[in-house]
């Protein structure tokens, strides 16, 4: 099963949008805080090659020269030692570095490399803030979304199926409009 420590937690966008999952569901983030959402263990071992895929949105404290208030995803081989992949925040995923313009939705596409194929991988998110916010700025922090793992195999007996997502509806609208959208 998941494991968090810190803020971690699911929250709903309202209407008819969707749960998601936040680095931190206070209004206005934290100082000072280091939180991780970790996975359960997944079985890559056998695996010819596997990547994962989601959708990040970060409201963050804005600036260009160093990450301060982030996501970071992390992937562990042995289950217990992990090691950084990327992260984000606001200045990272905005495209026209306006930092009063809502930040847009980020696509990281994310391969595995062959030393992660392991049947004792895991991963995880670490939602970090500094002590440092502008005492009249409430941000909304950093939330994932639609989180897709596939794994590749050469065997024949091989059996493929979805990870857990927050969201798996994006995946099968775009399928049907890829089809409409081919005739």
């Amino acid at each position: 099963s998941w494991s968090k420590t810190g803020e971690w937690g699911t929250y709903s966008l309202g209407g008819a949008l969707h749960n998601v999952l936040y680095g931190d569901l206070h209004p206005g983030y934290l100082n000072n805080v280091d939180g991780y959402v970790t996975s359960p263990t997944i079985n890559l071992g056998g695996a010819s090659g596997a990547n994962m895929d989601f959708v990040i949105h970060c409201d963050t404290e804005y600036t260009t020269s160093s990450l301060y208030d982030f996501t970071a995803l992390e992937f562990s081989s042995d289950g217990s030692l992990f090691n950084l992949v990327d992260a984000w925040d606001e200045a990272k995923l905005d495209n026209d570095t306006n930092p009063d313009n809502i930040s847009p939705l980020g696509y990281p596409y994310i391969p595995f490399l062959n030393n992660g194929l392991t049947s004792t991988f895991k991963f995880r998110y670490w939602w970090h803030t500094d002590s440092i916010n502008y005492p009249d700025v409430q941000y909304d922090g950093c939330y994932v979304d639609n989180l897709n793992i596939v794994k590749f195999s050469n065997s024949p007996g091989d059996v493929y199926g979805n990870k857990e997502g927050t969201s798996m509806a994006t995946p099968h609208v775009s399928g049907v409009v890829g089809l409409v959208w081919a005739y």
